[in-house]
């Protein structure tokens, strides 16, 4: 009996582990974010367009974006299949280089100062959080401004990823548009 008591022990704490990492979310369960230098060069290799959340630490809206918006389900799913997402702190001191072109934050060290970057790409109305879409070729599709619910995001996701903004206007699109959403 004392024999079985420990060959089961030792089968628990081996197997263990490997149960506990199978409990734990999978890359598919989370959006995978990347910097744009690292969004630039996948897109190099494997063109795809790339979603850049602009937001800043102290923007209570973009905490509840990431919160609710970017950990649903069907966000996830569509922002992973057509896009390299790519986080970008507006107020960071990290220099940036965007199409050749270098970009600073010009004081980093002083608060709220906006990184050139985050201005260039929002066309300087700086609200956030906001996001741009970038074609594979890097140029700016579109950005929105403002917190925005699952239920808004997918479609946006999806026409812009599945390049029906090349054939029909949005409000066209949404007339014919299904959510996977429940």
């Amino acid at each position: 009996m004392k024999s079985f008591i420990t060959v089961s022990l030792l089968a628990i704490a081996f197997l263990l582990p490997t149960f506990v990492k199978a409990q734990q979310p999978a890359a598919a369960d989370k959006i995978t974010w990347y910097s744009l230098k690292e969004a630039t060069e996948l897109n190099a290799k494997k063109p795809k367009k790339i979603f850049i959340d602009v937001f800043t630490d102290w923007c209570g809206w973009c905490k509840k974006m990431d919160q609710s918006t970017f950990t649903d389900p069907v966000v996830i799913k569509f922002m992973n299949k057509y896009f390299y997402a790519v986080k970008l702190n507006a107020e960071q001191g990290d220099t940036i280089i965007y199409l050749g072109k270098t970009y600073i934050n010009p004081n980093p060290k002083s608060s709220r100062s906006t990184h050139q970057l985050a201005t260039t790409l929002l066309q300087g109305q700086l609200y956030y959080p906001s996001f741009v879409i970038l074609d594979d070729k890097m140029a700016v599709i579109t950005k929105t401004m403002g917190y925005k619910e699952p239920k808004e995001v997918e479609p946006l996701l999806r026409y812009y990823g599945e390049n029906a903004y090349k054939k029909k206007t949005y409000e066209v699109y949404m007339q014919t548009f299904k959510s996977e959403l429940n």
